[in-house]
């Protein structure tokens, strides 16, 4: 239960590549602490709702730091601690990061005769790993609500603030509380009716209501504000999506096929995101090809009226087969039936931040 940065570093590291969590080594001159993979994919960062200072971004993927030295402490802390130290190397520039499996390909891990008697793990074990992730869990939700209090603290103060309001409420739509989102997203476009990122986000949280004509309408609106080509591709995406609830999946297609053609040259699209979808359809685009020609009829198509006229009468149908009344929300759509986790559902939406 003893050992320097370099020890401590070392073994953890060791412990999660076996499991294949991939890890690498933050370096600075004095003292070395590890990094490792999240799992995350960097556009979903906002539903940790919590301060950027608490992970890092690097190569596309979300990373978490640990200080190792901290024995007996609990993860959290050690991760705060890490945190902490992050910031204060890439401040005073003293900082690499080594990727333990790009190290590997340089430096071969040295052969190690297999064991003969390899001790199983204490039935302790699992009450311990219960009882972590337990604690672990409660810790992250503490700290998510401490930074949610410093976000609403900081629109009080500065209630014009489009960048911290849409920060807040995208935190809000990513765990679930549409209502709150809302009004955030709705202050944002009171102020500014042109505001690409709220008019956006706000239409994902139709779509995650089952208000697929609110979601559309917004879609388009956001669409005509767009101001760079990751912007207008991520517009698109969703588009996409809702043409699938409508069960028009050669618009979707389309949709899609446009997007993955110019994904290499966007920087907030990701090829990622494009695999999600697929997932959640059942459907690939590798072999689907769009020319200019083609593209031009899915731009006019998207201002069609007699798409929105569809799009509002597939709804109301939907209402209808549903026993609802009118005027009530439908149901969520069918196309995010096959994998209802809400988190999962939310990964094939383009968030705008």
């Amino acid at each position: 239960k003893m050992g320097d940065c370099d020890d401590t570093t070392v073994l953890l590291a060791s412990l999660l590549q076996s499991i294949r969590v991939p890890t690498a080594l933050a370096c600075s001159h004095d003292h070395i602490f590890l990094l490792f993979d999240s799992g995350i994919n960097p556009s979903r960062k906002m539903r940790l709702g919590l301060p950027p200072d608490m992970y890092h971004i690097n190569n596309n993927r979300l990373w978490l730091p640990v200080e190792t030295t901290w024995i007996g402490k609990s993860f959290m802390e050690g991760w705060e601690k890490g945190a902490e130290l992050l910031q204060n190397y890439i401040l005073s520039n003293d900082l690499k990061i080594v990727e333990v499996a790009d190290a590997g390909k340089t430096y071969k891990p040295i052969p190690v005769k297999a064991l003969e008697n390899i001790m199983s793990a204490p039935r302790v074990t699992s009450q311990i790993y219960d009882q972590d992730t337990q604690d672990f869990r409660m810790a992250m939700k503490e700290r998510q609500q401490k930074y949610i209090r410093e976000l609403e603290a900081k629109i009080d103060q500065y209630p014009d603030s489009s960048e911290i309001r849409n920060e807040l409420a995208t935190i809000y739509a990513m765990n679930n509380k549409m209502k709150k989102a809302r009004f955030h997203y709705s202050a944002i476009l009171d102020r500014s009716p042109l505001n690409f990122e709220a008019r956006n986000n706000i239409g994902n949280t139709y779509f995650l209501e089952g208000e697929i004509d609110s979601a559309y309408s917004s879609y388009l609106l956001a669409l005509d504000n767009a101001r760079t080509a990751a912007d207008s591709n991520g517009v698109y995406l969703n588009l996409g999506t809702v043409y699938a609830a409508i069960d028009s999946m050669d618009i979707t297609y389309q949709m899609y096929a446009r997007v993955v053609r110019d994904v290499q040259d966007s920087t907030k699209i990701e090829s990622t995101l494009i695999s999600r979808v697929e997932d959640l359809l059942g459907i690939s685009f590798e072999n689907i090809e769009l020319t200019r020609a083609e593209e031009q009829r899915v731009l006019k198509r998207v201002d069609d009226k007699k798409v929105k006229k569809a799009v509002k009468e597939t709804a109301k149908k939907k209402q209808k087969e549903k026993g609802k009344p009118k005027g009530k929300k439908i149901s969520k759509p069918s196309v995010t039936k096959q994998r209802k986790p809400q988190e999962q559902i939310e990964d094939v939406f383009y968030w705008a931040f």
